[in-house]
């Protein structure tokens, strides 16, 4: 999914972001990171866009580049979950914001002013409110740009996608986000 996900949105979403995603400071705790309790002399060294080939239950990445699949992860983790728990009657399952619904009628709260009401599909957010910390005196979040390797600049707070599964609308998400179309 990932693979095809930056076949299809021509690289804005990629998930060879993890060196990046470790260079801007996430690699601890959330709240150790948030704490701002540490320095890192290392500065950022962007590396995206490394070459990937899948070939069945194989994966074979460019020397250097590791992946980071947290967030398409966590939007295929509940599309399948919904997929198996659909056979017994409607459902809504919320990994970690990414929401897979399958049949029924769900109001699903995106701000305190925003509720949607679906039956089918999913939704995802990606935004920079929420994880966001301070790293060597620099503002920095989760939300790579894969063209800079660094944190997205100039980026909308934040972008709600609803989409035909929780993988595609985490994608679209992201794509929204770094200002793809």
């Amino acid at each position: 999914l990932a693979v095809e996900a930056r076949e299809t949105t021509g690289g804005r979403f990629d998930a060879t972001v993890h060196d990046a995603v470790v260079a801007a400071g996430y690699d601890r705790t959330f709240d150790a990171v948030r704490s701002g309790a540490f320095d890192d002399p290392r500065p950022l060294q962007p590396r995206c866009g490394g070459h990937v080939v899948v070939d069945g239950s194989t994966i074979e990445l460019q020397p250097g580049f590791r992946l980071d699949l947290g967030g398409i992860g966590k939007g295929y983790a509940a599309d399948r979950v919904a997929e198996l728990l659909a056979v017994v009657g409607p459902c809504l399952v919320n990994a970690g914001g990414d929401i897979a619904i399958r049949g029924g009628s769900w109001p699903v709260g995106v701000t305190e002013e925003v509720t949607l009401e679906l039956t089918e599909g999913g939704l995802a957010t990606s935004g920079r409110d929420r994880r966001r910390w301070s790293h060597n005196g620099e503002e920095r979040h989760h939300l790579i740009d894969p063209a800079t390797g660094r944190p997205a600049a100039g980026a909308p707070v934040r972008v709600t996608v609803v989409a035909g599964s929780a993988a595609a609308a985490e994608v679209a998400a992201k794509v929204a986000f770094l200002g793809g179309e």
